[in-house]
């Protein structure tokens, strides 16, 4: 039984390294979904493991963003399975949005290899 909720954006966790197939790629994520506090004010979240299947307009810049452990943000068609007792929820993603690291470390590049023409190229002076 299958049903097709909405679209939704979440924040997820790579819990594997992304599976290139030939037409699409698929992540397993973690979705770390906020439940409240607990009684010394420190908040209390629930794991929520989520598939994440990048189609022909994501999986590109999915294979260069998304490896074990980054944290992105992704957009999509929010699909829900119950197979006998288990549920399982996969994202069909339309956008994602890697999150830089704590370290400072930046993202998988999303600039384009050449500048767009409406932005001039600058060069550093001779020296």
């Amino acid at each position: 039984m299958s049903h097709n909720i909405n679209t939704i954006t979440l924040e997820v966790n790579a819990a594997t390294d992304l599976v290139d197939r030939e037409n699409f790629a698929t992540v397993f994520a973690i979705h770390n979904r906020y439940i409240g506090t607990d009684e010394h004010q420190k908040p209390i979240e629930k794991a929520l493991p989520i598939g994440v299947l990048f189609g022909a307009n994501t999986r590109n810049y999915a294979k260069k963003a998304v490896k074990k452990g980054a944290r992105f943000i992704v957009t999509g068609v929010l699909d829900y399975d119950l197979k006998g007792d288990k549920e399982f929820f996969t994202v069909r993603a339309d956008s994602l949005t890697p999150i830089p690291r704590a370290n400072g470390e930046a993202p998988a590049d999303r600039t384009p290899a050449t500048p767009p023409p409406s932005t001039p190229r600058t060069r550093a002076p001779r020296k």
